[in-house]
């Protein structure tokens, strides 16, 4: 799609669960940080009550974006969901509270960055 600084465009969204079925995009939060070359960033999120950059028209979730926000390139995304997950016991809350609890909480804070970095090393040697 070949698109000039000077145009309004939409892209559409879809989220798909793992098995490739279509889920309601009402409901999922999202961040969504679109960037060009010259590193202008664009926010297209909703977060359970306010949606940014994006609109929910007859079950289609659109990401709108004005013209002049972007100055030439490729656009590249960083992508962030929130979803509830019951295989995880704690929530991403739970693990930010423990970090700003590090020196007061020291057995459990070595305990989750021993996790951490045991993740790390399984990543890195896959």
């Amino acid at each position: 799609m070949n698109i000039s600084h000077n145009d309004d465009f939409k892209i559409r969204l879809n989220f798909v669960d793992l098995r490739g079925e279509p889920l309601d995009p009402s409901q999922i939060k999202f961040k969504f940080i679109y960037q060009d070359c010259e590193c202008n960033t664009y926010e297209v999120s909703y977060n359970g009550v306010n949606r940014v950059n994006n609109i929910l028209k007859d079950g289609v979730l659109y990401a709108i974006f004005n013209s002049g926000i972007f100055v030439r390139g490729q656009l590249s995304v960083v992508r962030n969901y929130q979803m509830p997950d019951e295989d995880f016991q704690d929530s991403i809350n739970d693990e930010l509270a423990l970090l700003r609890q590090k020196d007061t909480k020291t057995s459990e804070f070595q305990a989750y960055y021993q996790y951490v970095e045991e993740c790390k090393s399984n990543i890195k040697a896959n």
